[in-house]
């Protein structure tokens, strides 16, 4: 069995300028790793095929369900979906969800999966802007290592998920997070707003499930940094493997650092 696949949801034929940056960055950097392009059928994928071609990386493409790239609602049903971990299970060990707002730095891959955890991500900062940073959960899902056999667990483990068949994917989550949370010794209900499935597997899988294992926030901002970034270098004053949503939260900070390895970021 392999250890890890590279796992770059794509849902648009064409990327913008910056977000070319980092799907070549990522086709540079982890060049050594399969890549796995996650799309739906009726997508042209020629922008991203003559690109992986010029890299020589080892790829395959996996198509799902048309619903799953039309929205944040079908991403996060995606990301729960069985189907989704099995497609990768019988050959990988663990999966690397690289989205295409990413950065990578450095190769670390292997380190982390030594690491043996269920699930990596960039811890969410929570408080204000201008009192000491504080974490909370571990961790956002835009950049993260998963792996796949405790996230299948997981995902079986829930009889309510098993036995609602419901493309609804509000009325899923909470029914779903109500469960893990009865599960968990908390008979308060789960809130109406719907939460994202890096919310579910970071926060509530961990506390639910004493198999499913996550770093702390401090040791996860060496793994990806999200937002507030100058403040996150600063607990363990190093870059991490990589960062997401580079260009969303601070793209002034992170301009630099981008600049220093051969690109031009468009302002």
């Amino acid at each position: 069995m392999k250890n890890c696949i590279i796992t770059i949801p794509v849902y648009k034929k064409t990327l913008s300028q910056n977000e070319l940056i980092s799907f070549k960055q990522v086709t540079t950097i982890l060049k050594k790793w399969d890549f796995s392009i996650v799309t739906y059928r009726e997508l042209d994928l020629s922008f991203y095929t003559d690109i992986l071609d010029k890299t020589e990386v080892n790829y395959k493409v996996n198509f799902f369900k048309k619903l799953y790239f039309e929205n944040v609602h079908g991403y996060n049903m995606l990301m729960v979906s069985l189907d989704f971990y099995k497609t990768f299970n019988a050959e990988y060990k663990f999966l690397l969800i690289y989205q295409i707002d990413c950065f990578i730095f450095t190769d670390q891959i292997e380190k982390w999966c030594k690491k043996n955890y269920s699930y990596i991500g960039a811890p969410w900062p929570h408080g204000a802007q201008n009192e000491p940073i504080q974490f909370k959960y571990v961790g956002n899902g835009g950049l993260s290592l998963r792996k796949i056999e405790d996230h299948i667990r997981v995902i079986k483990s829930s009889t309510l998920l098993n036995s609602i068949f419901s493309l609804n994917l509000p009325k899923r989550l909470k029914q779903w997070y109500a469960y893990l949370r009865l599960t968990y010794k908390n008979t308060s209900l789960f809130k109406k707003n719907t939460k994202n499935e890096d919310m579910f597997f970071g926060k509530n899988s961990s506390k639910t499930f004493s198999f499913f294992t996550i770093p702390t926030p401090k040791e996860a901002l060496l793994f990806s940094i999200e937002s507030r970034p100058e403040e996150c270098i600063e607990v363990n004053k190093v870059l991490p493997m990589g960062i997401h949503a580079w260009e969303k939260y601070d793209k002034k900070y992170w301009t630099p650092y981008i600049e220093k390895v051969g690109f031009t970021i468009i302002k």
